[in-house]
C-alpha cells in the first residue's frame, strides 16, 4: 500500500510550463519546484503539441510574455485544453483564459513593470491559508475587462486600483493570476503556487 501511495505521488505534479517567450520563464519552473511541483517542463508556446499535453502532464501553466494573447492563439489554446487538464495562466496567460471564454482587455494607461500593489482576496481555493490582503508584483500593460468578464468565469481577486487581478473558471479547473508569483514582490506567491499544484 505504501509503495502504491508513493508511485502516485511521483506522478501526481508534472507539470507543462507553455513559455511564451517570457525573460522570468525559469525563475517560475524554480517557484513550481519550490512549492512542490515533481517535474516542470518548460516547451515554448510555438512548439506544442496538443495530444502530448494531456497524456504527458498532470497540469499546464501558461507563462507570462509580450504582446497580447491572440499574437500566439493562446485563446485557441485554453479552448482545446478546457475540461481535459487544469491550467493555470499568469499574467498574459490569465489574459488569455479571459479572451478564450468570450472577454476582452483594456489597454492600460500607466504600465505596471515591477510594481507592489495590495490586492483584495476572495474566496478562493487558490488563496487558502492568506490573509484577505496580501502584496503581489505586477509587470503588465494590459488587463481584463470588468464589464465584459465571461458569465463563466469568476473574479477572485482585485487590486486597490480596481484591475481584476485573479479569476477563475466555473466549472472546469482553469485559474488564471494577473500578478507573478514568481517574483520577488510577491510574498505569498510559492504558497499560492503550492495551493495550486494541491487542487
Amino acid at each position: 500500500m505504501m509503495m502504491v501511495l508513493v508511485i502516485l505521488h511521483f506522478f501526481m505534479n508534472r507539470i507543462l510550463l507553455i513559455d511564451n517567450f517570457d525573460s522570468f520563464t525559469h525563475i517560475l519552473r524554480e517557484s513550481l519546484l519550490m512549492a512542490g511541483a515533481d517535474t516542470v517542463n518548460i516547451v515554448p508556446v510555438n512548439l506544442i503539441d496538443l495530444p502530448e499535453i494531456v497524456s504527458a502532464y498532470d497540469k499546464v501553466v501558461i507563462s507570462p510574455g509580450p504582446g497580447t494573447p491572440d499574437d500566439n492563439n493562446l485563446p485557441i489554446l485554453i479552448n482545446t485544453l478546457s475540461g481535459k487538464i487544469p491550467v493555470l495562466g499568469i499574467c498574459l496567460g490569465m489574459q488569455a483564459i479571459v479572451m478564450a471564454f468570450g472577454g476582452n482587455l483594456i489597454n492600460l494607461k500607466q504600465v505596471f513593470h515591477g510594481e507592489t500593489r495590495i490586492i483584495r482576496l476572495r474566496e478562493s481555493l487558490l488563496f487558502k491559508n492568506l490573509p484577505l490582503k496580501i502584496n503581489v508584483g505586477l509587470y503588465h500593460s494590459w488587463a481584463a475587462k470588468q464589464e465584459d468578464i465571461p458569465t463563466d468565469i469568476v473574479i477572485t481577486s482585485i487590486s486597490e486600483d480596481n484591475i481584476i487581478m485573479s479569476i477563475e473558471h466555473k466549472i472546469s479547473p482553469i485559474y488564471g493570476v494577473q500578478f507573478h508569483p514568481e517574483s520577488y514582490l510577491t510574498k505569498d506567491g510559492i504558497q499560492i503556487l503550492k495551493n495550486w499544484l494541491e487542487l
